[in-house]
């Protein structure tokens, strides 16, 4: 018995409109914008400024998420809780952490990104580990969220 082409027709709807409800029609959205980001990063006295944009190219990498939203600033302002005076004079230190702010705005959600607000900020809190990141820029995340 061969299947009408009606039938196999509602079949392929039906089985996209499930998929679609699962994903959160992320399938359908465009990748996260990046493409107007201000990048703005303090001076430094534990990473070259080289290693803290990579930093930023990392948060953008580990938002692919976000679908449906843009990416409007990042920044990286160093605190002072740095306190080992022995190693002020050493830049880049492998397992050093570093806290950057990520500012975007959605026009659309999916299933990870439905319980974000619209338009908000997140803190990404990154450590500088080579060895350990898998996009190649030396950063991995450790978290990420509101506030």
């Amino acid at each position: 018995m061969v299947a009408s082409p009606l039938i196999i027709g509602i079949a392929v709807m039906m089985l996209a409109y499930l998929v679609n409800r699962q994903m959160g029609f992320a399938l359908f959205q465009p990748p996260v914008d990046s493409s107007n980001t201000r990048v703005s990063i303090s001076e430094s006295r534990l990473f070259t400024h080289k290693t803290l944009d990579k930093g930023v190219e990392h948060i953008i990498n580990d938002s692919s998420f976000m679908r449906g939203c843009e990416i409007k600033a990042i920044s990286y302002t160093e605190q002072d809780y740095y306190n080992d005076l022995s190693k002020r004079s050493e830049k880049d230190v492998d397992g050093t952490q570093a806290s950057f702010v990520m500012e975007y705005a959605c026009s659309s959600f999916n299933s990870r990104t439905m319980s974000m607000s619209p338009a908000d900020s997140i803190i990404w809190r990154l450590m500088y580990s080579p060895s350990d990141s898998t996009d190649g820029t030396g950063w991995r995340t450790i978290a990420h969220g509101n506030g």
